[in-house]
């Protein structure tokens, strides 16, 4: 399948509208549909892991910054564990007093982009933490991360997002068919993410069991 460049993908965005808007606004609508799908659900291939060192001593007040991935930003967490397998907690932010004694839950403050854990370590360890990201804004030159052949469903989610906000008559400009190419390009991308994650479970070493421990 060929790679689409955001120029091209501007390009067959043009082609379906029959209009040719102000660039800068084409590339938000670009980076907007492509934020869009990628928010829908956890998808395997923007997965990523994250290690850093959490200090013997420290308490729920000291903090360790989020993730900057190469190529992507921090979206959500996934599951924490340490060096021993055990999978902490994930509680709210306003619940931190009433896990301030326990030494196996972490909470984000995502607006200021630190993670902070309850409870004092007692040693220092290794955590591992498992992410998504969002992926790096498309530029004229540049491609969607994900595998070339689910590139066309941006131009068509970028159709859909215009003409929700589109004034003019509906029923002269949209044809319904492209909704269809986008469900049925959807549901590829959604097939494609379940065999990997199917796979992934095939062999996998058994963590201590935590029964507040969020997975996805």
């Amino acid at each position: 399948m060929t790679v689409l460049t955001g120029a091209e993908c501007i390009t067959k965005f043009i082609n379906m509208v029959d209009d040719e808007l102000d660039t800068d606004y084409m590339y938000q609508l670009l980076n907007d549909a492509k934020d869009e799908v990628e928010s829908l659900q956890v998808w395997e291939y923007l997965k990523k892991e994250y290690t850093f060192t959490r200090s013997s001593g420290d308490t729920v007040d000291t903090t360790y910054a989020l993730p900057t991935p190469t190529g992507g930003t921090f979206y959500i967490p996934i599951s924490m564990y340490d060096p021993s397998y055990v999978e902490y907690n994930l509680i709210p932010l306003e619940q931190r007093m009433l896990w301030q004694n326990s030494t196996l839950a972490y909470y984000v403050d995502y607006s200021a982009g630190y993670i902070h854990f309850t409870g004092v370590a007692g040693a220092t360890v290794t955590m591992h933490l498992f992410y998504q990201m969002y992926s790096d804004d498309i530029s004229s030159g540049t491609s969607w991360s994900f595998p070339s052949k689910f590139h066309s469903i941006l131009p068509l989610k970028m159709a859909q997002m215009y003409y929700a906000s589109d004034g003019g008559e509906k029923s002269s400009s949209w044809d319904d068919r492209w909704g269809v190419y986008y469900e049925q390009k959807l549901n590829q991308m959604q097939l494609w993410d379940s065999q990997l994650k199917l796979k992934a479970r095939g062999k996998t070493r058994q963590s201590q069991y935590n029964p507040k421990g969020v997975n996805f």
